[in-house]
């Protein structure tokens, strides 16, 4: 157990040494209660090494970050130790006992280099704003608090004529200069959801305009700031801010940089605390994985510690209250949109440019933009195509469905939507279709794929294989919460149509299916056999399903017929 060191204030500057009470304010050097009470939890995942990366930027030009993760990823737990670490009010060192932070020595970017060396002004926009009628409001309600604060809690500085001068005509970036002068202290400024402004008050354009010049005017090039981290779910440049805050650095889903391993739980984090939880790790794997950011894989932060903390493997996307962010994504009126969701679900990902995205409901009028906004929500995963990108000097890739859980909230959405009936029919014909292919049902196999083929007509544009390949890649879109599925997959003596490979936890067998066009299912099967498709597949899973589908463009009664067998090792 961490000791409580509450109310051991100590000497900041020439501010007073003082308990944490209800006298204290809400935004100036709240010390590290927070912190403590985050370390309480139950499990409790270490990212103290971030604070390295960050004491690089401390007091450079680099030191404007604004890190975008969606909701539930950890953002104001970040904030709370950042807040400890940084405030000059406390003496925080034995709250960061065991940490990693403290294993770093360097004299310059190590634990005791910046701990407790800063005035720390933390902003949660979400609290300040939420019950404010407008953005010039939210303004004037923070900059009178904040300077209200700075005024009771610095000993001495009434009596200092110069930032009295300015809080008297509320001339908030002079009066901050006099303050670090005052106690000869620079700022840590940590503004928490620094977008909520933009969701809350969309229509409020002029007043979002000044909210950014208000930020721009307190933090650009003022020798006040040592650092700035800003959190939200939308990056800066999405909301038109690029020429007023172009001193930021973006940190996002899309590209994390260096802190990319702080986004959410790693694999490594994960396996150790199924470890000492006692939890199964290919659950946890199969249920909340899938996230790749630079490269790494990352696990939902929220989702695992609730996992851990319940015992139950489940979808908790519902406690997060973003379920109806999906679906009012999901059921825009865009041409395309549902054919790609629909491709999604069933395993195929999505081209995207990142780099296009802007943030406002009106904007959202491509596929593209839909997509980016459902990476920065969390329902996505943006893996980078790097030559394409260093190419064209954007953030260019491709997107899919990361986990099962955020596939639920897919299915879900479109179960509850009357506009989506259609694609809620199909969740349930493609279930049934992979329950039939388990239990050698050729003739349900075929029927079912021929319905498929006539449902899928307008997105088939000539009866080859390559259209059958399409027609067969959406009629097993369930299949892609349990297997991971390839096109054209190398094995054997060349290349299987479709290969389906049980993920983690799925006690399933692997899946290689065979099309042929105009020849007979037989045809498909023995190809498989005599290229040898399936030996690979038994030596890595024991058990493979052949199946083979043939479709005859003459007989219009019942075009396709399927032949299926099961081999295996026993």
């Amino acid at each position: 157990m961490i000791e409580r060191i509450d109310k051991d204030f100590v000497s900041c500057g020439k501010m007073e040494t003082q308990e944490l009470s209800e006298e204290m304010g809400n935004y100036l050097n709240r010390g590290y209660q927070d912190f403590l009470d985050d370390r309480d939890m139950i499990p409790y995942v270490d990212m103290s090494g971030m604070i390295s990366l960050l004491n690089r930027r401390i007091s450079r030009k680099q030191r404007y970050l604004c890190v975008s993760r969606p909701r539930r990823f950890g953002k104001t737990t970040m904030v709370n130790m950042l807040k400890a670490y940084y405030d000059c009010s406390v003496d925080s060192s034995k709250a960061f006992e065991g940490l990693e932070i403290t294993k770093d020595t360097d004299p310059e970017t190590g634990f005791l280099s910046h701990l407790n060396r800063y005035h720390v002004i933390s902003l949660d926009m979400a609290s300040i704003c939420a019950s404010v009628v407008d953005v010039e409001e939210a303004i004037r309600k923070m900059e009178a608090a904040l300077l209200r604060e700075i005024t009771r809690e610095t000993k001495g500085i009434r009596e200092n004529e110069q930032f009295m001068s300015y809080v008297e005509i509320g001339d908030m970036s002079s009066a901050l200069m006099e303050f670090m002068n005052f106690t000869n202290r620079r700022i840590v400024f940590l503004i928490d959801e620094w977008d909520f402004l933009f969701r809350a008050q969309p229509d409020d354009s002029e007043g979002l305009k000044r909210y950014q010049r208000w930020l721009s005017g307190i933090l650009k090039s003022k020798t006040y700031v040592a650092l700035v981290y800003m959190t939200g779910i939308f990056p800066v440049k999405t909301y038109g801010s690029t020429s007023v805050l172009n001193m930021i650095t973006e940190v996002s889903v899309a590209d994390a940089m260096e802190f990319a391993r702080y986004t959410g739980f790693t694999d490594d984090q994960v396996r150790a605390l199924c470890e000492q939880y006692d939890c199964s790790y290919d659950d946890m794997k199969t249920w909340y994985d899938g996230y790749t950011v630079n490269g790494i894989s990352i696990y939902n932060p929220n989702s695992i510690a609730n996992a851990v903390s319940e015992g139950l493997y489940k979808s908790y996307w519902s406690l997060s209250e973003t379920f109806e962010n999906l679906k009012d994504y999901v059921t825009l009126d865009i041409g395309g949109l549902r054919s790609v969701v629909m491709n999604l679900l069933s395993g195929i990902s999505a081209h995207v440019n990142m780099e296009l995205f802007t943030f406002r409901n009106s904007n959202l009028k491509s596929v593209n933009s839909v997509l980016s906004a459902l990476v920065h929500l969390g329902y996505l995963t943006f893996e980078k195509n790097v030559e394409d990108s260093v190419k064209n000097d954007c953030l260019i890739g491709f997107v899919s469905i990361p986990n099962k859980e955020v596939r639920m909230q897919f299915e879900n959405c479109v179960s509850a939507d009357q506009d989506l009936s259609a694609l809620k029919t199909l969740l349930d014909r493609s279930e049934s279709l992979l329950d039939a292919v388990m239990k050698g049902d050729e003739d349900t196999v075929a029927a079912k794929i021929g319905e498929a083929h006539e449902r899928f007509t307008s997105v088939i544009h000539a009866n080859d294989e390559n259209s059958l390949a399409c027609v067969l890649n959406n009629a097993f879109y369930t299949a892609a919460a349990n297997y991971d599925i390839y096109n054209e997959f190398p094995t054997g003596k060349g290349f299987a149509d479709l290969a389906f490979l049980p993920k983690r936890g799925n006690p399933n067998p692997a899946m290689l299916v065979e099309l042929k066009y105009n020849q007979d299912a037989y045809t498909a099967i023995d190809q498989i056999k005599r290229k040898n498709y399936h030996g690979r597949l038994l030596e890595s899973y024991g058990d493979v399903i052949l199946v083979g589908i043939n479709y005859d463009k003459n007989d219009r009664s019942k075009p396709y017929t399927c032949r299926i067998e099961r081999v295996s090792l026993k």
